[in-house]
């Protein structure tokens, strides 16, 4: 019984997850035909501006697995574990 309510419960977190990853494609898409057209009629810098601002936003929402298991909650943390991805030996290692 368990194990379906944890299966309902990741169903439902990967499709909010998938609802707002469309979401913010479509708003990125439309900004960027907006700056598209905007340059191609106006020829005004500012559009091209905005083009590059879009697609750096484009590349950092690309979705990844670590990402999508941050947003998702789907990484347990141990109370008191080192948040630190330097193992302490290398750490105290380089501590001056």
């Amino acid at each position: 019984m368990k194990s379906t309510f944890v299966v309902e419960e990741l169903l439902e977190k990967v499709r909010i997850y998938s609802n707002a990853t469309n979401q913010r494609f479509w708003i990125l898409f439309l900004i960027s035909v907006f700056a598209s057209v905007g340059l191609l009629f106006n020829q005004n810098p500012v559009y091209t501006v905005i083009f590059a601002v879009t697609l750096i936003f484009f590349s950092l929402a690309k979705p990844s697995p670590d990402r999508m298991a941050r947003l998702m909650k789907l990484k347990k943390r141990r109370p008191g574990a080192n948040q630190s991805s330097v193992p302490a030996s290398i750490n105290s290692k380089l501590k001056i």
